[in-house]
């Protein structure tokens, strides 16, 4: 039962920050579109 709630916990911190970086990522390459 602890190991699994670790790994949730390990996931969420590594998931969370990953998610708005892909979502700037896709914004910024929209933007580049536009210019180019």
């Amino acid at each position: 039962m602890s190991t699994s709630l670790e790994m949730d916990f390990f996931h969420v911190i590594v998931v969370l920050p990953i998610l708005p970086i892909i979502y700037f990522l896709k914004r910024l390459y929209r933007i580049a579109e536009k210019f180019l």
